[in-house]
Protein backbone atom coordinates (compact mmCIF):
# COMPACT_ATOMS: atom_id res chain seq x y z
CA UNK A 1 0.00 0.00 0.00
CA UNK A 2 1.31 3.44 -0.93
CA UNK A 3 2.36 5.59 2.04
CA UNK A 4 1.50 9.31 2.14
CA UNK A 5 4.42 11.73 1.77
CA UNK A 6 6.82 9.00 0.58
CA UNK A 7 9.03 9.78 -2.42
CA UNK A 8 10.80 6.43 -2.57
CA UNK A 9 10.87 3.02 -0.90
CA UNK A 10 13.89 0.90 0.03
CA UNK A 11 13.71 -2.88 0.15
CA UNK A 12 15.58 -4.97 2.72
CA UNK A 13 15.85 -8.74 2.21
CA UNK A 14 17.60 -11.84 3.46
CA UNK A 15 17.82 -15.52 2.57
CA UNK A 16 16.85 -17.21 5.85
CA UNK A 17 17.69 -20.70 4.58
CA UNK A 18 21.24 -19.62 3.68
CA UNK A 19 21.70 -17.86 7.05
CA UNK A 20 22.09 -14.51 5.32
CA UNK A 21 22.03 -11.20 7.17
CA UNK A 22 19.74 -8.35 6.17
CA UNK A 23 20.77 -6.69 2.88
CA UNK A 24 19.69 -3.25 1.69
CA UNK A 25 18.84 -2.88 -2.00
CA UNK A 26 21.33 -0.42 -3.58
CA UNK A 27 18.63 1.53 -5.46
CA UNK A 28 15.30 3.13 -4.48
CA UNK A 29 11.86 1.86 -5.58
CA UNK A 30 9.44 4.53 -6.76
CA UNK A 31 6.18 2.52 -6.80
CA UNK A 32 4.55 0.36 -4.10
CA UNK A 33 5.30 -2.86 -5.98
CA UNK A 34 8.55 -4.71 -6.82
CA UNK A 35 9.29 -8.15 -8.33
CA UNK A 36 12.16 -9.79 -6.40
CA UNK A 37 13.98 -11.95 -8.95
CA UNK A 38 16.77 -14.53 -9.12
CA UNK A 39 15.83 -16.15 -5.83
CA UNK A 40 16.63 -19.74 -4.95
CA UNK A 41 13.60 -21.98 -5.21
CA UNK A 42 12.88 -23.74 -1.95
CA UNK A 43 14.68 -21.12 0.15
CA UNK A 44 12.78 -19.01 2.66
CA UNK A 45 13.18 -15.23 2.24
CA UNK A 46 12.21 -12.31 4.46
CA UNK A 47 11.41 -8.81 3.18
CA UNK A 48 10.71 -5.45 4.77
CA UNK A 49 10.55 -1.84 3.57
CA UNK A 50 11.26 1.72 4.57
CA UNK A 51 9.87 4.88 3.01
CA UNK A 52 11.80 8.11 2.55
CA UNK A 53 11.48 11.73 1.49
CA UNK A 54 13.62 14.83 1.85
CA UNK A 55 13.09 14.80 5.62
CA UNK A 56 14.55 11.32 6.15
CA UNK A 57 13.76 7.62 6.22
CA UNK A 58 11.00 5.80 8.10
CA UNK A 59 11.31 2.84 10.46
CA UNK A 60 11.09 -0.60 8.80
CA UNK A 61 7.70 -2.05 7.91
CA UNK A 62 6.48 -5.41 9.17
CA UNK A 63 8.44 -8.40 7.85
CA UNK A 64 6.91 -10.74 5.27
CA UNK A 65 8.14 -14.28 4.56
CA UNK A 66 7.94 -16.10 1.22
CA UNK A 67 9.31 -19.32 -0.28
CA UNK A 68 9.54 -19.34 -4.10
CA UNK A 69 8.97 -22.69 -5.77
CA UNK A 70 9.71 -23.86 -9.33
CA UNK A 71 7.07 -25.59 -11.44
CA UNK A 72 7.35 -29.34 -11.14
CA UNK A 73 9.66 -30.54 -13.93
CA UNK A 74 8.19 -32.89 -16.47
CA UNK A 75 9.55 -34.92 -19.36
CA UNK A 76 6.11 -35.92 -20.64
CA UNK A 77 5.45 -34.99 -24.27
CA UNK A 78 3.56 -31.75 -24.81
CA UNK A 79 0.73 -32.50 -27.25
CA UNK A 80 -1.14 -29.24 -26.68
CA UNK A 81 -0.06 -27.97 -30.08
CA UNK A 82 0.33 -29.66 -33.41
CA UNK A 83 3.75 -30.49 -34.77
CA UNK A 84 6.74 -32.36 -33.26
CA UNK A 85 6.53 -33.49 -29.65
CA UNK A 86 8.16 -31.11 -27.12
CA UNK A 87 9.16 -31.52 -23.48
CA UNK A 88 8.53 -29.07 -20.64
CA UNK A 89 11.52 -26.86 -19.74
CA UNK A 90 13.04 -27.62 -16.33
CA UNK A 91 15.50 -25.76 -14.10
CA UNK A 92 19.16 -26.37 -15.06
CA UNK A 93 21.75 -28.35 -13.08
CA UNK A 94 24.20 -26.53 -10.82
CA UNK A 95 27.26 -25.05 -12.60
CA UNK A 96 30.50 -27.04 -12.34
CA UNK A 97 34.21 -26.53 -12.83
CA UNK A 98 34.42 -23.29 -10.86
CA UNK A 99 38.02 -22.06 -10.55
CA UNK A 100 39.62 -18.83 -9.32
CA UNK A 101 42.77 -16.89 -10.24
CA UNK A 102 43.62 -14.25 -7.59
CA UNK A 103 45.24 -10.97 -8.64
CA UNK A 104 45.80 -7.51 -7.19
CA UNK A 105 42.52 -6.77 -5.32
CA UNK A 106 40.75 -8.99 -7.89
CA UNK A 107 39.77 -12.61 -8.44
CA UNK A 108 39.14 -13.90 -11.97
CA UNK A 109 36.42 -16.59 -11.87
CA UNK A 110 35.78 -19.10 -14.63
CA UNK A 111 33.54 -22.16 -14.85
CA UNK A 112 32.19 -24.66 -17.37
CA UNK A 113 29.28 -23.51 -19.52
CA UNK A 114 26.14 -25.30 -18.26
CA UNK A 115 23.56 -26.67 -20.69
CA UNK A 116 20.14 -25.03 -20.39
CA UNK A 117 21.41 -21.97 -18.48
CA UNK A 118 20.41 -18.48 -19.61
CA UNK A 119 22.24 -16.61 -16.83
CA UNK A 120 24.44 -17.27 -13.82
CA UNK A 121 24.26 -15.65 -10.38
CA UNK A 122 27.32 -15.20 -8.18
CA UNK A 123 27.29 -15.48 -4.39
CA UNK A 124 30.34 -14.29 -2.44
CA UNK A 125 31.57 -13.54 1.06
CA UNK A 126 34.67 -12.13 2.75
CA UNK A 127 35.66 -14.97 5.09
CA UNK A 128 38.39 -12.94 6.80
CA UNK A 129 35.89 -10.21 7.70
CA UNK A 130 33.28 -12.76 8.87
CA UNK A 131 30.84 -11.65 6.18
CA UNK A 132 27.58 -13.46 5.36
CA UNK A 133 26.90 -14.70 1.85
CA UNK A 134 25.97 -11.88 -0.55
CA UNK A 135 23.99 -12.46 -3.74
CA UNK A 136 25.11 -10.36 -6.70
CA UNK A 137 22.22 -8.06 -7.73
CA UNK A 138 22.67 -8.68 -11.48
CA UNK A 139 22.95 -11.79 -13.70
CA UNK A 140 26.11 -12.94 -15.48
CA UNK A 141 25.46 -14.10 -19.06
CA UNK A 142 28.82 -15.81 -19.70
CA UNK A 143 30.82 -18.43 -17.73
CA UNK A 144 33.40 -15.96 -16.42
CA UNK A 145 33.49 -12.95 -14.11
CA UNK A 146 36.13 -10.70 -12.51
CA UNK A 147 35.41 -9.86 -8.87
CA UNK A 148 37.16 -6.55 -8.14
CA UNK A 149 37.57 -3.97 -5.38
CA UNK A 150 38.57 -6.75 -2.99
CA UNK A 151 40.91 -6.42 0.00
CA UNK A 152 44.37 -7.87 -0.60
CA UNK A 153 45.21 -10.53 1.96
CA UNK A 154 41.55 -11.34 2.72
CA UNK A 155 40.20 -14.78 1.85
CA UNK A 156 36.98 -14.80 -0.19
CA UNK A 157 34.57 -17.64 -1.00
CA UNK A 158 32.52 -17.85 -4.20
CA UNK A 159 29.73 -20.08 -5.50
CA UNK A 160 27.23 -19.97 -8.37
CA UNK A 161 23.75 -20.88 -9.50
CA UNK A 162 22.41 -21.14 -13.04
CA UNK A 163 18.92 -20.15 -14.12
CA UNK A 164 16.48 -20.18 -17.01
CA UNK A 165 12.77 -19.48 -17.43
CA UNK A 166 11.86 -22.57 -15.41
CA UNK A 167 13.84 -21.63 -12.30
CA UNK A 168 17.23 -21.61 -10.62
CA UNK A 169 19.66 -24.44 -9.95
CA UNK A 170 21.25 -25.39 -6.68
CA UNK A 171 24.67 -24.08 -5.72
CA UNK A 172 27.90 -25.02 -7.41
CA UNK A 173 30.84 -26.11 -5.31
CA UNK A 174 32.43 -23.35 -3.23
CA UNK A 175 35.91 -22.08 -4.07
CA UNK A 176 38.20 -19.83 -1.99
CA UNK A 177 40.79 -17.32 -3.19
CA UNK A 178 43.03 -14.69 -1.57
CA UNK A 179 43.93 -11.67 -3.72
CA UNK A 180 47.39 -10.19 -3.21
CA UNK A 181 49.62 -7.46 -4.57
CA UNK A 182 52.08 -8.69 -7.19
CA UNK A 183 55.64 -9.15 -5.94
CA UNK A 184 57.58 -6.04 -7.08
CA UNK A 185 60.29 -6.16 -9.71
CA UNK A 186 63.94 -5.98 -8.68
CA UNK A 187 65.28 -2.43 -8.27
CA UNK A 188 66.94 -0.92 -11.32
CA UNK A 189 69.42 1.89 -11.88
CA UNK A 190 71.55 0.96 -8.86
CA UNK A 191 74.56 3.29 -8.56
CA UNK A 192 77.35 3.48 -5.96
CA UNK A 193 79.52 6.50 -5.11
CA UNK A 194 82.75 5.74 -3.16
CA UNK A 195 83.66 7.77 -0.07
CA UNK A 196 86.17 7.49 2.78
CA UNK A 197 85.36 4.03 4.28
CA UNK A 198 81.83 4.45 2.93
CA UNK A 199 79.75 3.96 -0.23
CA UNK A 200 76.59 5.89 -1.05
CA UNK A 201 74.07 3.65 -2.86
CA UNK A 202 70.99 4.93 -4.74
CA UNK A 203 68.47 3.22 -7.07
CA UNK A 204 65.18 3.67 -8.90
CA UNK A 205 62.01 2.95 -6.93
CA UNK A 206 60.26 -0.35 -7.79
CA UNK A 207 56.47 0.10 -8.29
CA UNK A 208 54.52 -1.63 -5.51
CA UNK A 209 57.53 -1.99 -3.20
CA UNK A 210 57.15 -1.25 0.51
CA UNK A 211 60.84 -1.69 1.39
CA UNK A 212 64.23 -2.75 0.06
CA UNK A 213 66.88 -5.16 1.32
CA UNK A 214 70.62 -4.71 0.73
CA UNK A 215 72.99 -7.60 -0.01
CA UNK A 216 76.75 -7.11 -0.07
CA UNK A 217 80.16 -8.78 -0.03
CA UNK A 218 83.80 -7.77 0.33
CA UNK A 219 85.29 -9.12 -2.92
CA UNK A 220 88.88 -8.38 -1.87
CA UNK A 221 88.47 -10.39 1.36
CA UNK A 222 86.76 -13.28 -0.49
CA UNK A 223 83.56 -12.80 1.51
CA UNK A 224 80.34 -14.60 0.54
CA UNK A 225 77.22 -12.53 -0.06
CA UNK A 226 75.63 -11.17 3.14
CA UNK A 227 72.06 -9.96 3.75
CA UNK A 228 71.47 -6.77 5.73
CA UNK A 229 69.39 -7.64 8.83
CA UNK A 230 67.02 -4.68 8.40
CA UNK A 231 64.98 -3.19 5.57
CA UNK A 232 65.66 0.13 3.83
CA UNK A 233 62.58 2.30 3.34
CA UNK A 234 63.97 4.90 0.94
CA UNK A 235 65.86 4.66 -2.35
CA UNK A 236 69.31 5.56 -1.01
CA UNK A 237 71.55 4.00 1.64
CA UNK A 238 74.98 4.94 3.02
CA UNK A 239 77.07 1.80 3.62
CA UNK A 240 79.57 2.58 6.40
CA UNK A 241 82.57 0.96 8.15
CA UNK A 242 84.05 -0.29 4.88
CA UNK A 243 87.76 -0.93 4.34
CA UNK A 244 89.45 1.62 2.08
CA UNK A 245 91.02 -0.03 -0.94
CA UNK A 246 88.74 -3.08 -0.76
CA UNK A 247 86.31 -3.72 -3.58
CA UNK A 248 82.70 -4.30 -2.53
CA UNK A 249 79.75 -5.70 -4.47
CA UNK A 250 76.17 -4.68 -3.68
CA UNK A 251 72.73 -6.01 -4.70
CA UNK A 252 69.19 -4.97 -3.78
CA UNK A 253 65.76 -6.60 -3.63
CA UNK A 254 62.32 -4.98 -3.37
CA UNK A 255 59.54 -6.42 -1.21
CA UNK A 256 55.91 -6.00 -0.13
CA UNK A 257 53.34 -8.13 1.70
CA UNK A 258 53.34 -10.67 -1.16
CA UNK A 259 57.07 -11.40 -1.13
CA UNK A 260 60.54 -10.36 -2.22
CA UNK A 261 61.86 -9.72 -5.72
CA UNK A 262 64.94 -11.26 -7.26
CA UNK A 263 68.33 -9.58 -6.96
CA UNK A 264 69.14 -6.41 -8.86
CA UNK A 265 72.12 -6.19 -11.17
CA UNK A 266 75.21 -5.96 -8.90
CA UNK A 267 77.18 -2.75 -8.58
CA UNK A 268 80.86 -2.59 -7.58
CA UNK A 269 82.62 0.17 -5.62
CA UNK A 270 86.03 0.69 -3.96
CA UNK A 271 86.07 3.28 -1.13
CA UNK A 272 89.27 5.33 -0.64
CA UNK A 273 90.50 7.88 1.84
Amino acid sequence: MASPDVDNYTLFHRDVTAGQGWMRMPFPIEKPCYPAKELVNGHTYEFRLTGSNRAGESDPSNTVTVEPMAPAPSTAPDRSTSGPERTTLSAPPAPSGLRAEPGDATVQLRWAATSGVDNYTLFHRDVTAGQDWIRMPFPIPKPSYTADQLVNGHTYEFRLTGSNRAGESGFSSTIAATPRKPVPAAPSGVAATPRNAEANLCWMASPGADAYTLYYRDVTAGQVRQRMPFAVNGTCYLAKQLVNGHTYEFWLTASNSSGESGLSTPVTVTPRS
